[in-house]
Protein backbone atom coordinates (compact mmCIF):
# COMPACT_ATOMS: atom_id res chain seq x y z
CA UNK A 1 0.00 0.00 0.00
CA UNK A 2 1.01 3.58 -0.50
CA UNK A 3 1.30 5.96 2.42
CA UNK A 4 -2.20 7.32 1.78
CA UNK A 5 -3.66 3.81 1.80
CA UNK A 6 -5.58 4.59 -1.39
CA UNK A 7 -3.44 2.34 -3.57
CA UNK A 8 -2.18 -1.22 -3.48
CA UNK A 9 0.59 -2.82 -5.53
CA UNK A 10 0.32 -5.63 -8.04
CA UNK A 11 2.74 -8.55 -7.93
CA UNK A 12 5.69 -8.14 -10.25
CA UNK A 13 5.55 -11.80 -11.26
CA UNK A 14 2.49 -11.26 -13.49
CA UNK A 15 2.44 -12.18 -17.18
CA UNK A 16 2.41 -8.50 -18.15
CA UNK A 17 5.43 -7.76 -15.99
CA UNK A 18 7.34 -10.59 -17.66
CA UNK A 19 6.25 -9.36 -21.09
CA UNK A 20 7.40 -5.80 -20.34
CA UNK A 21 10.77 -6.94 -18.94
CA UNK A 22 11.33 -8.95 -22.12
CA UNK A 23 10.27 -5.95 -24.21
CA UNK A 24 12.78 -3.73 -22.38
CA UNK A 25 15.65 -6.21 -22.76
CA UNK A 26 15.10 -7.41 -26.35
CA UNK A 27 17.60 -6.48 -29.03
CA UNK A 28 14.95 -6.77 -31.76
CA UNK A 29 11.82 -4.65 -31.94
CA UNK A 30 9.04 -6.21 -29.88
CA UNK A 31 5.70 -6.78 -31.65
CA UNK A 32 3.93 -4.10 -29.59
CA UNK A 33 6.41 -1.44 -30.69
CA UNK A 34 6.09 -2.54 -34.32
CA UNK A 35 2.30 -2.26 -34.06
CA UNK A 36 2.59 1.21 -32.50
CA UNK A 37 5.04 2.36 -35.18
CA UNK A 38 2.66 1.18 -37.89
CA UNK A 39 -0.26 3.01 -36.25
CA UNK A 40 1.70 6.16 -35.41
CA UNK A 41 4.69 6.58 -37.77
CA UNK A 42 7.66 8.53 -36.48
CA UNK A 43 11.17 9.22 -37.79
CA UNK A 44 13.64 6.49 -36.92
CA UNK A 45 17.22 7.51 -36.24
CA UNK A 46 19.90 6.85 -33.69
CA UNK A 47 20.46 3.13 -34.14
CA UNK A 48 19.71 0.04 -32.08
CA UNK A 49 20.91 1.43 -28.73
CA UNK A 50 18.45 4.30 -29.00
CA UNK A 51 15.67 1.88 -30.03
CA UNK A 52 16.44 -0.28 -27.00
CA UNK A 53 16.35 2.69 -24.62
CA UNK A 54 13.05 3.90 -26.11
CA UNK A 55 11.59 0.39 -25.75
CA UNK A 56 12.58 0.27 -22.09
CA UNK A 57 11.06 3.69 -21.40
CA UNK A 58 7.86 2.62 -23.21
CA UNK A 59 7.67 -0.52 -21.06
CA UNK A 60 8.16 1.51 -17.87
CA UNK A 61 5.43 3.97 -18.91
CA UNK A 62 3.03 1.09 -19.51
CA UNK A 63 3.87 -0.57 -16.21
CA UNK A 64 3.39 2.57 -14.13
CA UNK A 65 0.11 3.63 -15.73
CA UNK A 66 -2.72 1.53 -14.34
CA UNK A 67 -5.13 2.29 -17.17
CA UNK A 68 -2.69 1.19 -19.88
CA UNK A 69 -1.53 -1.78 -17.83
CA UNK A 70 -5.13 -2.96 -17.44
CA UNK A 71 -5.81 -2.55 -21.17
CA UNK A 72 -2.78 -4.61 -22.13
CA UNK A 73 -3.40 -7.26 -19.47
CA UNK A 74 -6.75 -8.05 -21.05
CA UNK A 75 -5.34 -8.82 -24.49
CA UNK A 76 -1.68 -9.62 -23.94
CA UNK A 77 -1.60 -12.41 -26.53
CA UNK A 78 -2.57 -9.99 -29.32
CA UNK A 79 -1.92 -6.44 -28.10
CA UNK A 80 -3.86 -3.66 -29.80
CA UNK A 81 -2.74 -0.05 -29.97
CA UNK A 82 -5.38 1.85 -28.04
CA UNK A 83 -5.24 5.63 -27.72
CA UNK A 84 -3.55 5.37 -24.32
CA UNK A 85 -0.92 2.91 -25.57
CA UNK A 86 -0.18 5.14 -28.56
CA UNK A 87 0.13 8.18 -26.28
CA UNK A 88 2.62 6.33 -24.08
CA UNK A 89 4.50 5.28 -27.22
CA UNK A 90 4.63 8.90 -28.41
CA UNK A 91 5.92 10.01 -25.00
CA UNK A 92 8.70 7.43 -25.15
CA UNK A 93 9.55 8.31 -28.75
CA UNK A 94 9.81 11.98 -27.78
CA UNK A 95 13.02 11.06 -25.94
CA UNK A 96 14.69 9.85 -29.16
CA UNK A 97 15.81 13.30 -30.27
CA UNK A 98 17.18 14.24 -26.84
CA UNK A 99 19.10 10.98 -26.53
CA UNK A 100 20.66 11.36 -29.98
CA UNK A 101 21.56 15.00 -29.25
CA UNK A 102 23.25 14.02 -25.97
CA UNK A 103 25.20 11.34 -27.80
CA UNK A 104 26.28 13.79 -30.52
CA UNK A 105 27.42 16.37 -27.96
CA UNK A 106 29.67 13.79 -26.36
CA UNK A 107 31.05 12.81 -29.77
CA UNK A 108 31.74 16.46 -30.62
CA UNK A 109 33.47 17.03 -27.30
CA UNK A 110 35.49 13.88 -27.86
CA UNK A 111 36.65 15.12 -31.26
CA UNK A 112 37.62 18.52 -29.85
CA UNK A 113 39.73 17.03 -27.10
CA UNK A 114 43.36 16.82 -28.09
CA UNK A 115 44.44 14.83 -25.07
CA UNK A 116 44.16 11.08 -25.79
CA UNK A 117 43.80 10.31 -22.09
CA UNK A 118 40.60 12.35 -21.86
CA UNK A 119 39.24 10.78 -25.05
CA UNK A 120 39.35 7.29 -23.62
CA UNK A 121 37.37 8.35 -20.53
CA UNK A 122 34.38 9.64 -22.49
CA UNK A 123 31.76 7.14 -23.68
CA UNK A 124 29.30 8.43 -26.30
CA UNK A 125 26.80 5.67 -25.48
CA UNK A 126 26.54 6.66 -21.81
CA UNK A 127 23.25 8.62 -22.12
CA UNK A 128 21.61 5.71 -23.96
CA UNK A 129 22.82 3.04 -21.57
CA UNK A 130 21.88 5.18 -18.58
CA UNK A 131 18.36 5.80 -19.91
CA UNK A 132 17.87 2.08 -20.57
CA UNK A 133 19.16 1.08 -17.13
CA UNK A 134 16.93 3.61 -15.37
CA UNK A 135 13.83 2.46 -17.26
CA UNK A 136 14.56 -1.19 -16.46
CA UNK A 137 15.10 -0.21 -12.83
CA UNK A 138 11.65 1.42 -12.78
CA UNK A 139 10.16 -1.85 -14.03
CA UNK A 140 11.37 -3.54 -10.85
CA UNK A 141 8.96 -1.51 -8.75
CA UNK A 142 5.41 -2.76 -8.49
CA UNK A 143 2.83 -0.72 -10.35
CA UNK A 144 0.13 0.99 -8.34
CA UNK A 145 -3.53 0.07 -8.65
CA UNK A 146 -6.69 1.44 -7.12
CA UNK A 147 -8.22 -0.21 -4.07
CA UNK A 148 -11.89 -1.01 -4.54
CA UNK A 149 -14.60 1.08 -2.81
CA UNK A 150 -15.60 -1.85 -0.64
CA UNK A 151 -12.07 -2.02 0.75
CA UNK A 152 -11.99 1.66 1.68
CA UNK A 153 -15.38 3.18 2.41
CA UNK A 154 -15.41 6.95 2.27
CA UNK A 155 -12.19 7.14 0.25
CA UNK A 156 -11.50 10.50 -1.44
CA UNK A 157 -11.75 11.20 -5.16
CA UNK A 158 -8.63 10.08 -6.99
CA UNK A 159 -7.00 11.74 -9.93
CA UNK A 160 -4.95 10.46 -12.82
CA UNK A 161 -2.76 12.12 -15.43
CA UNK A 162 -4.37 12.96 -18.74
CA UNK A 163 -2.18 11.33 -21.43
CA UNK A 164 -3.46 13.10 -24.52
CA UNK A 165 -2.79 16.63 -23.30
CA UNK A 166 0.18 18.80 -24.28
CA UNK A 167 0.81 19.80 -20.70
CA UNK A 168 0.85 17.46 -17.73
CA UNK A 169 -2.32 18.06 -15.75
CA UNK A 170 -4.63 16.04 -13.57
CA UNK A 171 -8.09 14.93 -14.56
CA UNK A 172 -10.93 13.90 -12.26
CA UNK A 173 -11.62 10.17 -12.41
CA UNK A 174 -14.31 9.64 -9.78
CA UNK A 175 -14.66 8.01 -6.40
CA UNK A 176 -12.50 4.99 -5.70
Amino acid sequence: RSLSGAYATNPTDSALSTYLFEMAEEEELPPLIEICRAAKPCPLFGGPLVDRAIGAVFAALIWHSQEIRDELSKNLSSPKPTRNVLDAFSAAEALRRDLVEARQKILEAKEKEEDEEKKSKMNEDEPLVSCHEKAVYLLKFAGLSRVMEEDRPGSPVTRRPSWGQKSWRWQRVGNV
